[in-house]
């Protein structure tokens, strides 16, 4: 499964996990179903950047045998998120990650809700 959307702290703590969670980009990448899948995949990527969210690794095609998408993680601040929760749960089906960061715990339950 993919986890897609991770709440982590704002702050130290929250940055050291998307920079041990970024290392995986530089994993070789699955094969996905097919270029339809791979296409939506980017389209996804393209909404989720373009609303704001900050890409820390990956974020493209992979010109490899089959249709392969780099690992990608992407970062959005919480009051982003809560300002446009239904553009930044856009499904991203494959392995790209979201991890937004909130600034409290009251700020996380909202996230979560």
């Amino acid at each position: 499964t993919n986890p897609g959307l991770v709440i982590v702290p704002a702050g130290a703590a929250g940055e050291a996990f998307v920079a041990a969670a970024a290392a995986f980009g530089a994993g070789r990448p699955g094969v996905l179903l097919n270029r339809a899948g791979r296409t939506s995949l980017a389209e996804a990527v393209s909404v989720l950047t373009g609303a704001g969210a900050r890409c820390v690794a990956g974020g493209h095609v992979v010109d490899d045998p089959g249709f392969r998408y780099a690992n990608t993680v992407l970062t959005v601040a919480g009051s982003a998120f809560l300002s446009d929760p239904h553009t930044f749960q856009t499904e991203a089906f494959g392995p790209v990650s979201l991890a937004v960061l909130a600034e409290s715990s009251a700020q996380m339950a909202a996230i979560a809700g």
